[in-house]
């Protein structure tokens, strides 16, 4: 949850998140070459992030994608911010930052959740990340196409580094070659 320094208020926390290439001294501001987000309002001054919101407008885990073999490095800026009014979703003026939370990983494809804190003062901030390929796509850096097929174009199904595998009976690199077996009868 998110416990805020503002105990005269009512405080309501949006965030904004960016993601961007990998940076000893990572700004938050833009561009966020991996992609940014804000989010709505998502809470007051201790909340548990919901996984989704009623008019649709959020679900969590938030979700980037990109069109770009994964480098292995990023830095990740989040900052939670306080809202005027539910409408007011600008981060322009920086006394309305509650926190800033920056961190640079090296982070490789996997189904694994890393998590983090982020403490500063009476503000905490627990959250997790991941990066997975999306789907027909695998290797390390999520650069390796496969989808499997069986048409004229091919007829195989993928393995788990995304190699081709052909259905019995066909072979060649796209299994677009039919095997022709010979049998003799005597």
């Amino acid at each position: 949850g998110l416990t805020t320094p503002y105990q005269q208020c009512e405080c309501k926390t949006f965030f904004r998140i960016c993601l961007k290439h990998y940076q000893p001294n990572a700004s938050p501001e833009p561009p966020c070459t991996y992609g940014g987000t804000v989010t709505p309002v998502l809470g007051s001054n201790s909340f548990q992030v919901p996984d989704t919101l009623p008019d649709g407008s959020f679900t969590n885990p938030i979700r980037m994608n990109f069109g770009f073999t994964w480098p292995g490095t990023f830095s990740l800026i989040i900052e939670a911010v306080h809202a005027d009014s539910k409408e007011d979703l600008t981060t322009e003026n920086p006394e309305r930052i509650i926190s800033t939370m920056t961190t640079q990983r090296h982070l490789t494809v996997g189904e694994d959740w890393s998590q983090d804190l982020h403490s500063v003062g009476r503000t905490e901030l627990k959250y997790s990340y991941r990066f997975v390929c999306d789907e027909h796509y695998y290797g390390e850096g999520c650069s390796v196409f496969c989808r499997p097929r069986d048409d004229a174009f091919g007829h195989f199904t993928c393995g788990e580094r995304g190699e081709i595998i052909c259905d019995a009976g066909w072979k060649g690199q796209y299994c677009t070659e039919r095997e022709l077996k010979y049998c003799i009868l005597i």
